[in-house]
């Protein structure tokens, strides 16, 4: 092996070694973090309303007795009286 490629095969195998003991101390920091952001994330998730039905039954029905009521409330027929309208 030459001199330079020797050189450089013992500083590959230096930073390797440093990278590998960094990475051997941050990676349950980063897990810890990670857990805790999905935790704040699945609380947040929770606490936003439930979004409204697409039930399409429910909205025709909805749809259909309010414009029964509309209607009802624009025909009403009787007499005055307190006694007079249907």
């Amino acid at each position: 092996m030459r001199k330079g490629a020797k050189r450089s095969h013992l500083v590959f195998s230096f930073v390797c070694l440093v990278v590998d003991g960094i990475c051997v101390h941050r990676l349950p920091k980063i897990q810890n973090e990670l857990y805790q952001a999905m935790q704040q994330t699945e609380e947040s998730l929770k606490a936003l309303t439930k979004e409204p039905s697409n039930d399409p039954p429910v909205g025709e029905v909805l749809g259909v007795l309010g414009d029964f009521q509309k209607e009802l409330s624009e025909h009403p027929e009787g007499t005055s009286d307190k006694d007079g309208l249907l």
